[in-house]
């Protein structure tokens, strides 16, 4: 925005505004523009005809100048000629022609019929306009009971801080209790940073696009600090990984090819003589650490053989060759069928995944008599078990 000085006191030379920032600039020193092209108002369309490379301070600025600037709309106030056809008409006071009779004077208003605006009208919220910015003001408080609110123009504040609200414990705000602060455009991606001073714990939150894809950090100041990721967009799958300080590391998984979700480490605070481990685990500027014990868990694989073999790495079976017993060392009914069931030496009442029938029910009707038989023979134990306990 230009402002001129011929209709406002307060401007002594040509003054730009800066609409994304609110600075004033002068073309005579300190103007952040290269070039003019044109300028615009509610009456007229100017064309800089000027060299676009001399600067700002050298430029003519007397729009009345056709040799260096053009407008679009030619007036009749800038030709210096009387109008040939008036737009408005207006009868207003009286003179006398040459035969001394009197007549109405006809009063010629002017009008530029430009063509509507294309842009919508501009509406500012009163709230928003109460929090505006002048030249010199580059924070605006608040004051709340127990409770002050501190906002900044957007890439003014050396560290990206649009807002800071404090809450203390107190009125005279002198113990602050929480710190909730809101940044903008930093190169590490940091958009919300909580702080609580008297527990030592901070909370970071991080638009995408920071490094190892980290969504939020929260710390304890020296004892501990949890991670959270993308794991959408990590290889390894990671999704959290929580440190306590010299004594253990948990991170959790999702969607890796081997099942992995849950790693925990936990470290000797001390180096014992009378431990044997050689592992170790990079602890930063506090050395290394001695790992005591390592925990891994993995999810089930829905096309593992868990229903047969409970015992068996089922996570393993993609590394490690596992050969299957000889159809009549592990018959089942489910896979093996009833035409091999006489050369069966052990037979295994695996869970049917389609009838789900109880193994006892199984074991009755594929085993047969002899299983009934060896089921009394059991009862009857127990229940004479049941007898010499009473006696």
């Amino acid at each position: 925005m230009l402002i001129t000085p011929e209709k406002r006191t307060d401007v002594e030379s040509l003054t730009f505004i800066e609409a994304t920032t609110g600075r004033f600039y002068t073309t005579q020193k300190d103007c952040p523009y290269l070039s003019v092209e044109c300028i615009w108002s509610n009456q007229n369309y100017w064309v800089n005809l000027q060299d676009q490379k001399k600067p700002i301070s050298s430029m003519d600025w007397d729009l009345s100048n056709n040799s260096n600037w053009a407008s679009v709309f030619d007036t009749t106030e800038e030709k210096g000629e009387e109008p040939e056809t008036p737009d408005v008409v207006d009868f207003d006071g009286s003179v006398e022609d040459e035969d001394g009779e009197t007549k109405k004077e006809q009063i010629v208003e002017e009008k530029l019929d430009l063509p509507p605006s294309w842009v919508e009208l501009i509406e500012i919220p009163q709230s928003v306009f109460n929090q505006r910015f002048g030249e010199k003001r580059q924070e605006k408080v608040v004051l709340y009971s127990k409770a002050k609110h501190e906002m900044f123009p957007q890439h003014m504040h050396k560290e990206g801080l649009t807002s800071r609200v404090t809450v203390y414990e107190d009125e005279d705000y002198t113990i602050p209790v929480e710190v909730r602060e809101e940044l903008y455009a930093r190169a590490d991606k940091l958009v919300r940073r909580l702080r609580y001073p008297l527990e030592g714990r901070t909370v970071e939150d991080f638009d995408p696009g920071r490094t190892r894809k980290l969504v939020r950090l929260e710390q304890i100041m020296g004892k501990s600090h949890k991670m959270v990721f993308n794991s959408f967009a990590r290889l390894d799958g990671l999704v959290e990984r929580s440190e306590q300080f010299g004594k253990e590391m948990v991170e959790k998984f999702e969607g890796r090819d081997d099942r992995l979700i849950y790693r925990q480490v936990t470290v000797l605070s001390e180096e014992s003589s009378e431990s044997s481990q050689t592992f170790t685990l990079p602890g930063g500027t506090v050395g290394e650490f001695l790992v005591d014990e390592m925990v891994q868990k993995f999810s089930k694989d829905p096309n593992s053989l868990s229903n047969l073999d409970q015992d068996l790495p089922n996570y393993a079976q993609h590394v490690v060759p596992i050969h299957s017993l000889p159809e009549e060392w592990l018959w089942c009914e489910t896979w093996c069928g009833n035409t091999s069931k006489p050369r069966a030496k052990t037979i295994d009442l695996c869970n049917n995944p389609l009838t789900k029938e109880p193994k006892l029910n199984q074991a009755t009707r594929v085993i047969g008599q002899r299983w009934t038989d060896l089921d009394e023979q059991v009862k009857a134990v127990a229940v004479a078990d049941v007898g010499k306990a009473e006696l």
